[in-house]
């Protein structure tokens, strides 16, 4: 296992720094999303070391609550991108919903730290803040949903609001350098958000079906299967087989919540790049359209007129010598 969590870790640390290159580099206020791919990095980078420790409980914990609190803190992030960036404008108070969970998360790990009940399995098996912990973020995807139905209560930029996403036309004919940057991050929010939740829906998914092969898993052997060591902060378990089980599915779903920011910000990054590269290459075709269009058109027009030049001159001449006929004519009859 820890192979597998050192090569995950490889790759949401690589990806989530291409995350971080790609807005570096553009002209968005873009600094919480870098730092969400940080933490990112942080989550996967910790886990690993976790591998090598003593197992304790609390580290447990830890990982697992934090990388929960990473999930809401990229939507956080992600709404906020298209407000900082002068995209839109939420039409409700989004800080009454935003700070309270904060506030929860960030109370639910120092009670998991500080609190010697809490966090230990002297009285339970699996420590009551674990549940704690989980139900908040079933909370958290409950408001998730509700907030995705309401488009997150955005109110678009008026140079963008009536903009068709899917219409590259209307995007080539947007002028304004301004209304192109806000466009741009409308389209990201689009597809971020998309993506974001139907990840969380997997990770819901992902964290019940682990929580029942856990509690299954504890409760074998008359609940004897996992029990707790003497000084409460550690796990003892009746076979390798059941150790393994209850570590990887703990293990797993810390680095899939981890892996939410290199889902939400790099590869709808890349969706949309290519999206733009569509209309660019889209928008490039119809002007050379046109372009060949209009080239025709002149190469006609130029073409008639040379004819109708030549039909003219050849009416001229076929009139002057008609007139020096007669002429002759009339001079012959005259002689006569």
């Amino acid at each position: 296992m820890n192979v597998f969590v050192i090569v995950k870790a490889l790759v949401i640390t690589y990806f989530c720094g291409q995350g971080i290159m790609w807005f570096f580099n553009r002209k968005y206020n873009s600094f919480p999303v870098i730092f969400t791919l940080l933490i990112s990095i942080g989550i996967v980078l910790s886990e690993v070391a976790y591998r090598f420790t003593d197992r304790n409980l609390r580290y447990r914990f830890f990982q697992n609550a934090f990388s929960q609190w990473q999930v809401w803190i990229c939507m956080t992030v992600m709404l906020g991108f298209a407000r900082k960036n002068d995209a839109a404008h939420h039409k409700f108070p989004m800080r009454a919903i935003f700070i309270p969970i904060h506030v929860l998360y960030a109370t639910v790990l120092v009670l998991g730290i500080a609190n010697e009940d809490l966090g230990t399995c002297t009285e339970y098996t699996y420590p009551r803040i674990f549940a704690y912990q989980y139900c908040l973020f079933f909370v958290t995807y409950a408001l998730c949903l509700f907030l995705y139905k309401k488009d997150f209560f955005l109110e678009w930029h008026e140079s963008i609001k009536n903009v068709d996403l899917k219409d590259e036309l209307q995007h080539s004919m947007l002028d304004d350098e301004d209304a192109k940057r806000r466009l741009r991050v409308r389209m990201l929010l689009n597809r971020q958000g998309s993506r974001f939740v139907k990840f969380h829906t997997f990770l819901l998914v992902l964290t019940v079906l682990a929580l029942t092969v856990i509690v299954w898993q504890m409760n074998k052997y008359d609940g004897e299967a996992v029990t707790c060591a003497a000084s409460g902060n550690h796990w003892r378990f009746r076979s390798c087989g059941i150790r393994f089980i209850v570590n990887f599915l703990h293990v797993f779903t810390t680095m899939q919540c981890g892996a939410m920011a290199r889902v939400v910000f790099v590869k709808s990054v890349k969706q949309v790049e290519q999206l733009q590269s569509y209309s660019r290459i889209t928008t490039m075709a119809i002007n050379e359209n046109d372009e060949a269009a209009n080239s025709g058109f002149n190469r006609v027009r130029s073409t008639g007129s040379r004819n109708s030049l030549d039909t003219e001159e050849g009416l001229l001449s076929l009139n002057s010598a008609t007139q020096n006929e007669a002429a002759d004519d009339s001079f012959q009859a005259t002689n006569r």
